[in-house]
């Protein structure tokens, strides 16, 4: 699988965050910078007016209708109205990312599941889940 990071959603990750991801894209296949001239200016603003998304959940949403992609989002606002405007089976969550990352053989699954439980620790809003959840095979995005 490819991720492809718009460069609002770059911006908002913060310097050192930025620059690694700046290095896998330069380094890799699996990352790739979306560059802003390939968004609609027209489909962004129309989108950020009629769904009151931040400016980076709008850019993603309205890359991966553009381009017929996945959508992966922390933010349930944003996740809702992606899976209404793109389907239900576009749409992916923050744990579906970690899964997939165990998937891609990129962490194990105690890498997996102890990133879950940081996440949670910094605020993240996620449900109880067991551990074995991150080596389960899905299908889809």
């Amino acid at each position: 699988g490819v991720l492809v990071i718009g460069p609002i959603v770059l911006d908002e990750c913060g310097d050192e965050i930025e620059a690694a991801l700046r290095n896998l894209a330069a380094n890799s296949e699996s990352v790739i910078i979306f560059d802003d001239a390939d968004i609609s200016a027209e489909r962004y603003l129309e989108l950020l007016g009629e769904h009151q998304l931040g400016e980076g959940e709008t850019e993603a949403i309205a890359i991966a209708n553009d381009q017929n992609w996945c959508l992966c989002s922390d933010d349930r606002k944003a996740r809702d109205v992606g899976a209404a405007l793109l389907g239900p089976d576009r749409m992916i969550g923050s744990l579906r990312l970690v899964q997939w990352c165990v998937e891609e053989e990129l962490w194990q699954c105690a890498a997996a599941y102890d990133s879950f439980l940081e996440m949670r620790t910094q605020g993240a809003f996620l449900p109880d889940i067991p551990r074995e959840f991150f080596c389960e095979a899905v299908q889809g995005c």
